[in-house]
């Protein structure tokens, strides 16, 4: 039998937390922004979430897995020389 969805505090601040996010994430970005919410959110109750949030999609760019809630027709540029990731619209 699956398991039921539960709407919890931690999920509640994770979804809040990645709706912020403009553009590509990785999991230790956004570990690193809910930790400022709330510092017992560990980093595996992260990589669950990732991996159960059906919006989310993953990409895997230069042997790291990023992630993006964004669904409609887009593009990425990553600096090679700081990291800054940038969405551009298509």
């Amino acid at each position: 039998m699956a398991r039921s969805s539960r709407q919890t505090r931690q999920k509640k601040v994770l979804e809040r937390e990645m709706q912020a996010m403009d553009s590509f994430f990785t999991a230790e970005d956004l570990h690193h922004k809910v930790r400022r919410r709330d510092p017992r959110i560990g980093i595996a109750t992260v990589y669950r979430f990732l991996k159960s949030d059906r919006n989310i999609h993953p990409y895997v760019c230069d042997r790291k897995t990023l992630y993006s809630s964004s669904s409609n027709s887009h593009c990425h540029f990553v600096c090679k020389g700081c990291g800054t990731k940038e969405l551009i619209q298509v």
